[in-house]
């Protein structure tokens, strides 16, 4: 009954930019942006998906559109009014964290720079200010080991390759220096889990989109879905 204060998007936010010509990345941000103007009135925050990267169709073009102020994360940053590729603010009481997940030859993680921002603002934030901390490639989930194990022999799995941050220890340890971390949102996976770990507690919130999944739609075991938290001053969740 209560009307959201807030849309949070985890990333992935059009069909996948991924080795697309530009006029196919520009027609997929007309029709979000079109979308967005006419249907949504409430202020939306997002984070960077694997699928928000910009690269060209083959290596030649690739070459060529490196010369594009937009090429990778830039063009996904701008249509989203994004401020950085991670940010930080605060409303009602809580503070945000965006996280950038896309880096690294070999799966997800927080490059360099990322981290020691990261972990200065940690300790800027007061310790009585909860903090909700959110990023497209899940920190900790079960549901990027179950993705896994679904489709190759447990003896083949090499966890998380991809599906979870290569760097969810370092992570972690900074996480639990600062108690006032509580919940950490994340999608990817399209998977829906929560797990608490250390106090903390990890959302893997599934996927909006779910037509390109087929008939039935959905994957695996889950449907199309969006997720509904209210977050309350004493660090709390529901």
């Amino acid at each position: 009954k209560d009307k959201p204060d807030l849309i949070i998007n985890t990333g992935d936010t059009t069909m996948d930019e991924n080795k697309q010509t530009k006029e196919t990345v520009q027609k997929r941000w007309d029709i979000w942006n079109q979308i967005i103007q006419a249907e949504n009135k409430i202020p939306m925050v997002s984070a960077l998906g694997n699928h928000d990267v910009w690269t060209g169709p083959d290596a030649k073009t690739d070459t060529l559109y490196k010369e594009d102020k937009r090429y990778g994360k830039q063009w996904a940053i701008e249509m989203l009014s994004m401020p950085h590729r991670y940010y930080t603010f605060e409303k009602n009481g809580w503070n945000f964290i965006a996280l950038d997940s896309i880096n690294g030859d070999e799966g997800y993680q927080l490059d360099d720079e990322q981290f020691n921002w990261l972990k200065k603002k940690l300790e800027e934030i007061p310790a009585s200010s909860p903090i909700c901390v959110y990023n497209h490639v899940p920190i900790l989930s079960m549901g990027a080991l179950l993705y896994s194990t679904k489709r190759a022999n447990i003896s083949e799995v090499k966890f998380p390759s991809g599906d979870m941050h290569n760097d969810h220890q370092r992570i972690k340890d900074l996480f639990f220096q600062h108690k006032n971390v509580k919940l950490c949102l994340s999608g990817h996976v399209h998977y829906i889990d929560a797990i608490e770990y250390l106090g903390v507690k990890y959302m893997c919130n599934g996927a909006v989109s779910g037509n390109w999944w087929g008939n039935p739609i959905s994957l695996d075991e889950f449907s199309p879905v969006y997720t509904m938290i209210d977050l309350y001053k004493d660090g709390s969740i529901n």
